[in-house]
């Protein structure tokens, strides 16, 4: 299906009337073409294909379309099964199934699927791409890169590919390769923040060039400012600096955008403690906590600065919460703690 760039106030939601005649099967397909009337579209689509059973992949996909455009993939994964029963080897209907799947985190269908297409399509740029991000998203990173370059071999102008075979380099600890290929990334589709915000995050990180770093963050920034995750790691690098109010601004503005960011308050409250702001470093963790209640780093700071703050009771709470967590440093720490306590 096109894609359209209307805004919700200017797009058209009303019944569509289609141009190829006043068949049932394609008025139905038409309410649903380009977002126009989802609402209506999708019953009557569906009930037109119980009703006709129709031989052609297009009404079904159609329907999974329609589903996954209403937000609901999960309910798009029937429609384009029905679609390959039809056309078993529609390369069409085997990429929409594969994204149904990954949009509703039915990793385990969606492994096979892929490899159905790429079997179905071995030339096809899209499915080595798809291979290649959820390889990458499983930590499969050497397959995800293998995957990725073939991608971008056979569509050189595939940014998305580029940045994804950036992350997946940079976390197999291949940093200039990474940096290569977000340049390439951004050379191909120079206005997208998320892949500013990848190469802030590689540079900041195994390539230690934080001025660098500071640059891309801010391009990132400015193409997204709502962007939490971006204002967030910038924040880490300016806390790193000893920039304590830059840093201090960068996590409220993540928070402004992701209210939710447990990692943001804990964060936040060390800059706070730093700072010596001490009520307002205990918001802030309590807050780390209450999101995420298995935050073993987050119960650690609120320990200690409970313990220092004098509340013994507060403190070991918390201290023993961190003591069982699964990350040994913040387990170990957290011990020691509980040892020095009186």
């Amino acid at each position: 299906m096109a894609e359209h760039n209307d805004t919700d106030a200017t797009a058209y939601h009303g019944t569509v009337v289609p141009y190829y005649g006043d068949d049932p099967s394609y008025t139905a397909v038409a309410q649903v073409s380009q977002k126009s009337n989802l609402a209506a579209g999708i019953p009557q689509l569906a009930a037109e294909i119980e009703k006709r059973h129709p031989k052609q992949v297009e009404f079904y996909i159609a329907l999974g379309d329609a589903w996954r455009d209403s937000g609901d993939p999960a309910k798009a994964v029937g429609p384009y099964e029905e679609a390959l029963k039809v056309e078993p080897a529609s390369i069409v209907g085997l990429k929409r199934l594969g994204i149904a799947l990954e949009d509703s985190h039915q990793f385990a269908r969606l492994a096979e699927v892929l490899e159905r297409a790429r079997q179905a399509a071995p030339n096809d740029p899209a499915v080595w791409f798809q291979l290649g991000s959820f390889d990458s998203d499983q930590g499969r990173n050497a397959q995800a890169v293998t995957e990725l370059e073939k991608a971008v071999s056979l569509d050189p102008d595939l940014a998305e590919a580029y940045e994804n075979l950036g992350v997946a380099l940079a976390e197999s600890g291949q940093p200039d390769r990474a940096e290569k290929a977000f340049h390439a990334a951004l050379r191909i589709r120079p206005y997208d923040a998320r892949t500013y915000a990848n190469l802030a995050k590689l540079l900041a990180g195994q390539k230690n060039d934080a001025p660098q770093a500071q640059y891309y963050y801010e391009r990132a920034i400015a193409l997204g400012p709502d962007f939490a995750s971006a204002h967030f790691d910038y924040g880490v690098l300016l806390a790193r600096l000893n920039r304590l109010d830059a840093a201090q601004q960068q996590m409220e503005a993540a928070l402004r955008y992701d209210p939710q960011l447990a990692e943001a308050h804990n964060l936040l409250g060390g800059i706070f403690e730093m700072k010596r702001q001490l009520p307002a470093a205990e918001r802030e963790y309590r807050e780390a906590v209450r999101i995420k209640p298995g935050f073993a780093r987050a119960h650690l700071n609120l320990g200690a600065l409970l313990a220092e703050r004098g509340d013994r009771t507060g403190a070991r709470e918390n201290l023993e919460t961190a003591a069982q967590s699964s990350d040994p440093d913040a387990a170990g720490q957290a011990r020691q703690m509980l040892s020095e306590l009186p």
